[in-house]
């Protein structure tokens, strides 16, 4: 009987391993994750290629803003100018930045913030703030005619850093939320366009409402606005679209709403949680999937992931993820051993000049 015990014990603790893997912490998954967008664009450092993510454009812009906020190393310093530089000629060539650019500039806005720039005066004189949002004007359209989206990274952009808004301008931060609630639909859902439901775009206005929760109105949508999107979660905890990316969008429309997406009843669905939903679509190169049929990585996914990640990580210290007010701008880095080698070089340069200098007195 005690040989049967003995051999029960050690199969269990030989079995063990099996089905309980040691998670993964955040930083290494966020760190893996920028590591699978670099070998997916075939570059150890994507900011710094032009061609390869250009400024302005919206890969460019969210794999910058992404790489800021994770701490990775890149040429942040470089993307930035860049950035500077796209938005000053393309205001030179076209007196701005072209039709339906609300978004293009709302996007432009959020990526200068984490990078460091002043989106009020590109060139010195451009604000992309007053352009973009509170007095776009593009022939007689309204800022929402290209889509409600614009109303949402509108707000996202302002709040980022708490941007101001004159007396008077075409938008304000109350009309923007008003046009916003009026698109809702009765069953708590938004859309690109009214009357229209998409889970990417409800749990992106929730994390637009989510700013200011504290009115009862706004409040009540995006509840509302999370209810609808755990009833489109299958049982499994995944939506119909079958992509990554709206588990990672709801992750942060979540977090964004101060509640914490690893125990938010309305978000786990028979013991899986939104975490868990997502590590399904992780890869062994830490990249991200599309969709789980895809077997291979993704680069928005995998960018929207990271954001999803980096939530997570904000929200466990009461911070939204676009909230930018205490986040330092990075710099261009470069891997330590590049500099001890640089400064043993120049130590070593130093002390030869001395001791010439010392031979040369003493042979007079």
């Amino acid at each position: 009987m005690r040989k049967c015990l003995a051999f029960l014990l050690v199969l269990c603790f030989l079995t063990m391993p099996v089905f309980a893997q040691p998670q993964t912490d955040a930083p290494q998954m966020l760190h893996e994750a920028a590591a699978g967008i670099c070998t997916l664009l075939g570059t150890d450092d994507p900011l710094a290629d032009e061609r390869l993510l250009p400024a302005g454009d919206s890969s460019g812009d969210w794999i910058a803003l992404t790489f800021a906020l994770a701490g990775e190393e890149a040429a942040f310093v470089k993307y930035a100018k860049r950035l500077e530089t796209y938005v000053t000629e393309t205001y030179a060539r076209n007196g701005g930045l072209g039709a339906y650019s609300a978004t293009q500039g709302q996007r432009i806005i959020l990526a200068a913030s984490a990078l460091g720039l002043d989106p009020t005066a590109f060139g010195g004189t451009i604000d992309l703030i007053a352009d973009s949002i509170y007095n776009y004007r593009q022939d007689d359209e309204e800022i929402d005619d290209q889509g409600l989206n614009a109303c949402i990274f509108a707000l996202l952009a302002l709040d980022c850093r708490h941007y101001s808004v004159p007396r008077g301008s075409r938008y304000t931060r109350y009309g923007l939320i008003e046009r916003l609630l009026a698109n809702q639909k009765e069953d708590g859902s938004f859309g690109l366009t009214k009357g229209s439901a998409d889970a990417d775009i409800t749990a992106m206005a929730v994390q637009a409402l989510a700013v200011y929760r504290s009115n009862a109105a706004v409040n009540d949508a995006a509840q509302r606005a999370l209810d609808w999107l755990s009833e489109q979660q299958g049982a499994g905890g995944r939506f119909s679209s079958g992509a990554s990316e709206t588990i990672a969008q709801t992750i942060i429309a979540v977090t964004a709403m101060g509640l914490d997406p690893q125990t938010e009843p309305r978000f786990i669905k028979s013991g899986i949680t939104l975490s868990d939903v997502l590590e399904k679509y992780r890869l062994p190169d830490g990249s991200f999937a599309h969709e789980l049929a895809d077997g291979e990585g993704n680069v928005l996914a995998t960018q929207q992931a990271m954001l999803a990640l980096l939530a997570i990580e904000k929200q466990k210290d009461g911070v939204r993820l676009y909230d930018f007010s205490d986040f330092a701008p990075p710099k261009d880095t470069q891997h330590p051993w590049v500099w001890i080698v640089i400064s043993a070089g120049a130590a070593a340069g130093i002390a030869a000049v001395v001791w010439m200098i010392r031979r040369k007195r003493h042979h007079g």
